[in-house]
């Protein structure tokens, strides 16, 4: 695995494969605009449009996307909350689960601006 953000592989790739970035953001199945952004590096991609980016360039997301910072390195209350979480989220169906995720999210980071 190359060192390299995700969206500089992507825009790599895409360069290697001569897609425009109109071409890469209709096989993602996303907008242009988010496309873009997301290559420069300005947005990080709503988890759907991350799936069809890692479709579209047909990469494995778990093989593409490392942490800066890996688990066994947090501290055991944020492990413990973790393991907590992972067990409620598992108790939904997956649409459920990206739904929840989602609001949660906005919420989160809506109470620390």
């Amino acid at each position: 695995m190359t060192d390299k953000p995700l969206h500089i592989v992507i825009a790599d790739e895409r360069d290697r494969r001569g897609w425009s970035q109109k071409r890469a953001a209709d096989e993602a199945g996303m907008s242009l605009r988010a496309y873009t952004n997301f290559e420069k590096g300005k947005t990080k991609p709503q988890a759907k449009n991350l799936r069809g980016i890692l479709r579209a360039f047909e990469l494995d997301g778990s093989a593409s996307i490392e942490p800066t910072v890996s688990p066994g390195d947090w501290p055991a209350d944020v492990r413990a909350f973790q393991n907590m979480i992972g067990a409620f989220l598992m108790t939904m169906s997956e649409a459920e689960r990206e739904a929840w995720i989602f609001a949660e999210t906005r919420r989160i980071f809506a109470s620390r601006s």
